[in-house]
């Protein structure tokens, strides 16, 4: 007997469909795991040094949809790389701004039916 539970609507997913389609280049782990063990915030982006891996780690006791949007903010980070750093030194600037509204629309187009990923 083949697996009986299906998940048919998940963000998670549908957010990394996303940003595969539109830059294929994006190659990262994602993990939860609790953020005050890190001292970050409810989601972050690790850029481990030396190396080209990339993790994001979300916070599970953050609400369902805050760790949808922060999945789609952390990848926003993986897209532009490890050398962006934006205005703000911490890689928030009109270039990750763009990104990020654009993964952000398109779930939104997906979500509200206008849409498809595939």
């Amino acid at each position: 007997m083949g697996q009986m539970i299906n998940i048919v609507f998940d963000p998670f997913q549908i957010i990394i469909d996303i940003v595969g389609k539109r830059w294929p280049h994006v190659c990262c782990d994602v993990c939860s795991a609790r953020s005050d063990d890190y001292d970050k915030g409810k989601a972050f982006t690790l850029f481990v040094d030396g190396s080209d891996d990339v993790e994001i780690v979300i916070d599970p006791r953050e609400s369902y949809e805050d760790c949808v949007e922060g999945l789609a903010h952390e990848l926003a980070h993986v897209v532009l790389g490890k050398s962006y750093s934006g205005r703000d030194g911490r890689g928030h600037g009109p270039e990750w701004w763009r990104v990020f509204t654009i993964i952000n629309n398109d779930y939104y187009r997906v979500v509200d039916g206008i849409d498809s990923i595939e």
